[in-house]
């Protein structure tokens, strides 16, 4: 944007002509702005393009969820209990960042019906995000997140007073998007787990319901 055509400095001073010449100029910048260089909504918004610089017609930010209903856990092992799409979703074929976030509900299934009864077994329940990014497919290893995306819950135990609790968790994962990537997935992988002076459950008790969602922003 063009500066005022007549600057006002501490001491000095403009006279009509000026204050007219200023406004002036004003309204040549403001009007001289294309109306793609504002979001849409206000201009105290956040002032972004909404297509991309990168590639033609390619959104700025894209947004993919995939809601689950109960899910059972393996038995020590994580295995896929939800992916965030049945299809691969595109990147943008040059380097960027995913953020991947999951919103769980985990139990036992006692707690399904009740939330007050004793458990079945001593259990720890893992959850954790994967990702998988390729070219045209996926490459058969999932991983690549830049944090930590494990985590643990024990909703209860069969100990005497323990009863059986849904657990909320939240896993959320930035992925680095390597330059020659063109699809990319998620998913949330889950077992049940041994803790100290307990004993892995076997009759596939625990469950697990939620939703896992996906960011990608373009450049």
């Amino acid at each position: 944007m063009a500066g005022l055509t007549n600057l006002i400095v501490p001491g000095g001073g403009v006279d009509a002509a000026e204050v007219a010449a200023n406004f002036n100029a004003l309204k040549a910048a403001v009007n001289g702005l294309r109306d793609e260089s504002f979001e849409p909504g206000a201009l105290n918004g956040r002032h972004f393009l909404d297509q991309a610089s990168s590639v033609v017609n390619l959104p700025f930010k894209s947004m993919y969820r995939t809601e689950f209903t109960e899910e059972s856990l393996s038995d020590n092992s994580y295995d896929e209990i939800v992916k965030l799409s049945a299809n691969n979703a595109p990147l943008y074929g040059e380097e960027g960042i995913v953020f991947v976030f999951a919103e769980l509900e985990v139990y036992n299934v006692r707690a399904d019906s009740s939330p007050i009864l004793v458990m079945q077994e001593d259990d720890m329940y893992g959850l954790r995000l994967e990702f998988a990014q390729g070219t045209g497919s996926l490459p058969g290893s999932w991983g690549a997140y830049l944090n930590t995306t494990t985590r643990q819950v024990t909703p209860g135990s069969s100990e005497t007073g323990v009863y059986a609790e849904i657990s909320n968790v939240v896993l959320f994962g930035v992925a680095k998007v390597v330059a020659a990537s063109t699809v990319f997935n998620a998913r949330v992988t889950a077992g049940t787990f041994s803790y100290a002076g307990g004993a892995p459950g076997t009759n596939h008790a625990g469950r697990c319901k939620g939703a896992i969602s996906a960011l990608v922003v373009s450049r």
